[in-house]
């Protein structure tokens, strides 16, 4: 089994500020942190870290930030990272960081929209049924729904987290075996100001099963029989950026791997739960060993 994540890669900027600014006002920041991110790429480390078997395919510009991008994936074991030299500047994530760990986060995307299906075609070509594709809502939604439908039409188990929302997913619903989204997106995407509620619509238009994060609350997970909820542990809280993205790795990891949704969802919390302990973004994540020890500690499910 193996998982192709095809998405984004970022160079993040890491602002510590006192509190979050009012229009027209200007703070200083106490502290400044570089680290490499982005959706697809925090995703297919933490799914790599976790015990997955990972390609990864995302689109940089030709220019010295890419060199950020570069040198972590150096320092992972993915199987295959395949960097494709767009005509854009390499996307960056400008975040501002409060003391308890909340954040804001303002994304460019020119290199991710440049990704088309055809530039990844011959690689979703080799899905097979027993694969996972994962997506993030960096790409356009062209790109997004060709490669859903080439993976779905190969029966490939398919995952979105479609974060940022940038379009209508009304017309791809179908086509996701698994969606995975927070509250705030639940609510966008869903319908209802309820998370449970909305994903619920999301059953109704077409996915199989929905898990909606719910942050220190931990997550909920539903399908057409099932509902699963999980309590987060409590942690010092330093940074929350990233938390999501380690989950979702995570958690398909595990999933690939042939774990029950309980499981994989206990065991994605955990990792989550980690990454809101340290500064940044896939400089945050638990090392694959302490990932592995993670695994191994959860009970049978």
């Amino acid at each position: 089994m193996s998982i192709l994540v095809v998405g984004n890669a970022t160079v993040d900027i890491f602002y510590e500020i006192k509190r979050l600014p009012s229009i027209g006002e200007t703070l200083l920041a106490s502290g400044r942190m570089v680290d490499a991110g982005g959706k697809g790429l925090n995703q297919a480390i933490a799914a790599s870290r976790s015990g997955g078997v990972v390609d990864y395919i995302a689109p940089l510009g030709d220019d010295a930030a890419a060199s950020v991008i570069r040198d972590r994936l150096a320092t992972e074991k993915l199987h295959t990272s395949e960097l494709l030299i767009g005509p854009s500047q390499t996307d960056e994530s400008i975040i501002l960081i409060t003391p308890d760990g909340s954040n804001t986060i303002v994304s460019t995307n020119s290199a991710a929209k440049w990704l088309t299906v055809d530039t990844v075609a011959r690689r979703l070509e080799s899905v097979q049924a027993n694969d996972t594709l994962l997506l993030q809502g960096n790409l356009s939604k062209e790109t997004t729904e060709k490669c859903l439908e080439a993976a779905a039409s190969a029966g490939a188990r398919t995952v979105l987290n479609p974060s940022p929302i940038g379009f209508s997913y009304d017309d791809i619903w179908p086509l996701v075996s698994l969606a995975v989204v927070n509250e705030i997106e639940a609510v966008q995407l869903g319908n209802s100001e309820d998370p449970e509620t909305a994903g619920r619509h999301l059953l109704k238009v077409g996915v199989e099963t929905v898990v909606v994060t719910l942050g220190s609350d931990g997550a909920m997970a539903i399908d057409e029989v099932d509902r699963i909820t999980l309590k987060a542990p409590k942690m010092d809280v330093v940074d929350t950026a990233g938390a999501g993205d380690a989950f979702v790795g995570s958690l398909v990891a595990a999933l690939d791997m042939g774990l029950s949704l309980m499981h994989s969802m206990k065991f994605a919390v955990q990792v989550a739960s980690l990454t809101v302990t340290q500064r940044g973004t896939t400089s945050a994540f638990p090392s694959q060993e302490k990932i592995a020890n993670l695994l191994k500690c959860l009970p049978n499910v």
